[in-house]
């Protein structure tokens, strides 16, 4: 039986077990007022000599597609997003004093 019956929240799940192990976490910042690819969760995925996939969540549900003019469209957001997104390390550090402030 667990100390704490509570379950973790994904916060408190990070502070608890090793930061290096971690994905990659960039911070946007609210100042960048960036919209595109905002609107749900999309995961894009990649595998050597295979097409790439796209997943994107919406009011509606999910959608899976490989169409390449949507993988292109969607990847095209998600570098949008990361360059105006901070460093990892400096998202990194953003989200330990979040974390450490809040939880």
């Amino acid at each position: 039986m667990r100390n704490n019956p509570r379950p973790l929240c994904p916060a408190e799940s990070l502070r608890t077990r090793g930061w290096e192990d971690d994905p990659l976490f960039q911070v946007l910042p609210y100042a960048a007022q960036s919209k595109c690819g905002l609107l749900g969760a999309f995961m894009i995925t990649e595998w050597p000599d295979v097409r790439s996939i796209v997943w994107a969540e919406s009011s509606l549900g999910g959608t899976v597609t490989g169409d390449p003019e949507i993988v292109k469209s969607v990847t095209d957001r998600y570098d949008a997003l990361r360059a105006e997104a901070h460093p990892q390390h400096v998202s990194l550090r953003i989200l330990k004093e979040v974390i450490e402030r809040w939880i």
